[in-house]
This record gives structure tokens, sequence and C-alpha cells, in this order.
């Protein structure tokens, strides 16, 4: 069980927030505060997991609070929920260096983003088992703007580097977002019964595999959207044959 705690000078801003986090089951909010001296009093009582910190109360900024936490060696996660995070951004960064994750929230939160929060905290940070979320989306970020993708529209997705790019159906053209994650943290988000990550460079939308040339020095995997008008072709490597056929035939 993820234990939190608030900290907000507004009440309706710890209301919303609150009742959102209580639609899940693996969190629990032992503490809603409105001043940084309460808050910081509860930190330090109960050693909760992770933090929902805005950033300005009453107007004292919290990285004070979050220096003084540091000293005592506690162990947390943070996500701030304001609506001045690009006015603090050096200080946001240089106050978390010392935190294995953070992350931030825009106001009003938006709950199919802060579902995104918390699932990336289960994973990335916990180290246990993706949380299980009943949804048929991927939420991703390009330039400011947040946008969601259904998983149906996902044809594969390709390593970039330490970045990702995921191609997908829009409009009936295939369009490309490229995400500041690895693919390894992407595969980390799509359901395996769905998605079929065949090789450290590609994954792929199982419901639009059509079929494999074989022959020369590599396989080709063949994946075709009803929507394409192109068949998109895949290298399979040579050591993950006997895998991808055990899979995918």
């Amino acid at each position: 069980m993820t234990t939190a705690i608030l900290l907000d000078d507004e009440q309706s801003a710890l209301n919303l927030l609150g009742n959102y986090l209580e639609d899940f089951k693996e969190l629990k909010v032992i503490g809603a505060y409105r001043t940084i001296p309460e808050a910081e009093t509860s930190i330090l009582r109960s050693k909760p997991d992770l933090l929902f910190l805005d950033i300005r109360i009453h107007g004292e900024y919290v990285f004070s609070m979050i220096a003084r936490l540091k000293q005592k060696q506690l162990s947390f996660a943070i996500v701030f929920v304001t609506g001045y995070y690009k006015e603090h951004l050096n200080d946001v960064i240089q106050s978390c260096q010392f935190r294995y994750h953070f992350s931030y929230l825009g106001k009003p939160v938006d709950p199919e983003l802060l579902e995104e929060k918390l699932y990336d905290y289960h994973v990335f940070v916990t180290k246990n088992e993706p949380v299980e979320i009943d949804r048929d989306y991927l939420v991703v970020k390009f330039k400011s703007v947040y946008e969601k993708i259904r998983f149906e529209d996902i044809v594969y997705c390709e390593s970039d580097g330490n970045y990702a790019n995921i191609f997908y159906l829009k409009d009936g053209k295939l369009c490309r977002r490229n995400q500041n994650t690895s693919l390894s943290g992407l595969n980390e988000k799509l359901p395996s019964a769905t998605f079929f990550r065949f090789s450290g460079k590609h994954l792929i939308n199982r419901a639009w595999f059509v079929g494999v040339d074989v022959g020369g020095n590599s396989n080709i995997c063949r994946i075709n959207h009803p929507a394409l008008n192109e068949v998109i072709e895949l290298p399979i490597p040579e050591k993950k044959w006997s895998e991808f056929k055990e899979e995918m035939f």
C-alpha cells in the first residue's frame, strides 16, 4: 500500500485531488494539509511514500521544507500540483535531484494524467508489478500538449536511443510521436496481450501482424493496418527468430 500526504493552501484543490485519489485502491491518503508546518510535522512522523505538493503555500515556497526533509534521510517521491510549474522549473529540478522520481500536474488536476503519474510511480519507482488500470489508450506528450492514443491505433513502436517513437493511425494517416522514454519503459505501459516486443529495436501491435518474409540474411516481420496502403517491414534479429515463431505462430 502506497501512503501519500497532500499539501495545498486551497481547500477546494485538496478536496478535488483527494476525491480523485480515492479511486486508487493501492494508495491511501494519510494526511491533507493547508500549511507547511502541519505537513512537515506529519511527514516526519508518518514517513509517507508519496507527496503531492503545491509549490507556493500562503506565499512561502515548499523548497525549504524539502531541503529540511532531505537532511532527515527520508525516502519519498514528489508530484508537484501547481499552476506555476514552468516559472519554477529550475527550483523543481534542483529540489528533486535526490529523489527517485518526480513529476508534476497542472491545475485543475486532470484525472487521466493523475492516473498516468501513479502508474509511472508504481512501475519505475517501487519496481512493483504495474498497477491494474482499466483503459484502452496511452497518454503521450507532444510539445506542451497531452493526447490519448488508443491501443488499437498503435501500429508499432521503435527505439530511438533513450527515446521511443510511437507510430499510430490518425485520420487515416500513419503519424509518429517521439517520447522521452526508452522502448523498455514504453513496453511496460502497454498490455502484453496486445503488444509484442520482438527485438531491442521494435515492438508491434499483434492485431496488425500479417506474416513473415523468410530468407536471405534476415527474416522480416510484416505488419499492415487496414487503413494503410502499404505493408511495413521490420527486421527480426536471428537470435530472436525462435522466440518470434513461438510467440506469433
